[in-house]
């Protein structure tokens, strides 16, 4: 028996027209070319950010619009578009939106209209929240209210799933770990413009927080894993401490992948946290070279253990050489979760041939670093002693200095060799005695401000003050007094030569600094990137930088090249306030960006 189907009229035609287009003869690339239709899509109705919403669910309206071999393909592609366009401005809010097309040819292209008729900004006057399992023992919130959630009157799909989420959030930390969405309906008043919205939502079993179980170790030890858990075993389930203690993890950087969640609860009700980790390799071996005018070549050789004991242990040995200093320098750090923080040991033999000393040092403090504000905030303290030979003017001075040294850092830079937003700040304050007693404090800070798609334009800008407090600048050792010029310091001057200079011209030092940097930076094309600068600098033998401290001003700009270890640098600096002691530029090569 043959069926038949009742078609409307219209749907009858467009039906044919379809057949008729299905049955012609494929025609040739180029016929093809010759029979797309053109048309032009119209928006009647809305406006400003309305028409935006419109026409970003719109297919004929998108920039790569679709071709079309017939008028079916396009009336077709209206209708879902009309469909789109209407869920997109419920999905706004609008619950009552209208919106209607009109396919019409008279002569030339096609003309497809849409006509949209938004409707009112529907309020969502009340917030319900639907159970879909049963747990009879569970106290569980009835309304957003009732779970602590102030919230507003939107009813737009962002606003929604913005509740949604901080209501299954505020479970998970009220005892149920496995609470999860299980959909949201709107309903709506139409003669009100108003809406009730329903939340749907399965919450498992409350819990209380069971063992940490550990799958995946093999040198790094459990014991010093659990003392990062903020949390009592027995205690009620929360999940912001369980987000804390995988931060806490990834930050020993012993983990190459780490994840931590709950299990499933127990009969006793206990949801164990199970932590799977793969530990990264614990050793590196790495090097870096640079090339400035003032010092000629330099290296850098290191090695790294970062999982010395089975606890995240971590040992620096490092090997610098440049034409004006020789160093070999060992640290250690030693966590200590509850602290939170580390307790730090450091030693180095350090060789310095300079034009204003020449000095032998050896060095060894110990001291303890504590984090707070997400590890943005460090502060350090702890004792040093440093012995010194040092030959200044021909005459050789054997100096002993115990230090007190107190810092404090704020780091909140989104990259640490090529940062492009975010800032770093430096406090220190250092008493020492031996030799002489005096203070010497010094600040430093810098900060970056990024503009365009993927930072095209990044302006920097680096400041440093110093100052010592105690005898005169002749009476402090030489290898603490402050100094300026240089790769790391003003551009195109010198190393150590902005400041008051002997009569042979070599660098006094002083017993205060000022520096300061700007420098804007475009990428011009992928990996490459250009850079302008401003530096200046001054260094005066008083305590606080007086009139006869000159202010040393150079220009210059630089190319970077963008790799994943971050930038190679080459700077070129020429100096504005020029004496006769000065060249007349200086270059700069390295890894990583000045500031």
């Amino acid at each position: 028996m043959a069926a038949t189907t009742a078609a409307s009229a219209p749907a009858l035609a467009r039906a044919q027209e379809a057949d008729a287009a299905s049955a012609a003869p494929t025609p040739a690339p180029q016929e093809r070319e010759r029979i797309t239709l053109t048309y032009r899509a119209r928006l009647v109705g809305v406006d400003g950010d309305l028409a935006d919403i419109v026409r970003g669910a719109s297919r004929l309206f998108a920039s790569d619009k679709p071709v079309f071999g017939s008028s079916a393909g396009l009336r077709r592609a209206a209708r879902d578009d009309a469909d789109r366009m209407r869920r997109a401005l419920v999905a706004s809010g609008r619950y009552a939106a209208e919106v209607t097309y009109e396919i019409k040819r008279e002569q030339g292209p096609y003309e497809a209209t849409f006509t949209v008729v938004p409707g009112a900004q529907f309020r969502a006057v009340t917030h319900r929240i639907v159970y879909n399992d049963d747990q009879p023992e569970a106290e569980r919130p009835e309304t957003l209210a009732d779970a602590g959630l102030r919230i507003g009157r939107a009813s737009d799909g962002a606003s929604l799933q913005a509740n949604e989420t901080a209501l299954v959030d505020r479970l998970r930390n009220a005892g149920f770990p496995a609470a999860a969405a299980a959909g949201r309906r709107a309903y709506a008043d139409f003669s009100e413009t108003t809406a009730e919205i329903v939340y749907y939502v399965e919450t498992g079993p409350r819990a209380r927080f069971g063992p940490i179980i550990f799958n995946g170790l093999e040198r790094v030890k459990e014991p010093f894993l659990r003392k990062y858990a903020s949390w009592e075993e027995g205690a009620l389930y929360e999940l912001a401490p369980v987000i804390d203690y995988r931060t806490d993890l990834s930050q020993t950087g012993l983990f190459g992948a780490l994840s931590v969640e709950a299990g499933a609860v127990g009969g006793d009700g206990l949801a164990p946290i199970l932590v799977d980790a793969q530990e990264r390799r614990r050793r590196t071996i790495g090097a870096g070279v640079s090339y400035d005018t003032d010092v000629g070549p330099g290296g850098r050789v290191f090695f790294e253990h970062r999982n010395l004991l089975g606890a995240a242990e971590r040992i620096n040995i490092e090997l610098d050489a440049t034409a004006v200093k020789r160093e070999a320098r060992l640290k250690l750090d030693k966590p200590f979760p509850k602290l939170p923080g580390s307790f730090l040991f450091e030693t180095g033999v350090t060789e310095e041939t300079t034009d204003a000393y020449d000095a032998q040092t050896f060095d060894v403090s110990a001291g303890f670093a504590q984090r707070y504000l997400d590890d943005r905030l460090t502060v350090r303290y702890g004792v040093g002693f440093e012995a010194a030979n040092i030959e200044e003017n021909g005459v050789s001075e054997q100096t002993g200095l115990v230090s007190i040294p107190l810092s404090a850092s704020w780091v909140d830079e989104n990259d640490p060799l090529n940062p492009t937003s975010g800032e770093r700040f430096s406090l220190s304050v250092t008493p020492y005695t031996g030799a002489e007693t005096f203070v010497a404090v010094e600040t430093r800070g810098a900060t970056r401000f990024a503009l365009g798609p993927r930072d095209q334009f990044v302006s920097a800008l680096r400041v440093r003050y110093g100052a010592i407090f105690g005898p005169a600048a002749a009476d402090i050792p030489a290898t603490k007094r402050f100094y300026a010029g240089g790769g790391g310091s003003v551009r195109g001057y010198g190393f150590q030569l902005v400041g008051p200079l002997d009569a042979e011209n070599d660098p006094l030092g002083g017993r205060s600094v000022l520096e300061a940097a700007f420098e804007q930076r475009v990428r011009v094309w992928k990996d490459l990137q250009l850079a302008a600068f401003v530096d200046s600098g001054l260094v005066s033998t008083a305590t606080t930088p007086d009139e006869d401290a000159q202010l040393l001003w150079a220009a210059g700009g630089g190319i970077r090249y963008l790799t994943p270890v971050g930038p190679i640098r080459f700077d070129v600096a020429v100096p504005i306030s020029r004496r006769d002691v000065d060249d007349a530029f200086e270059f700069y090569i390295s890894i990583g960006q000045p500031f």
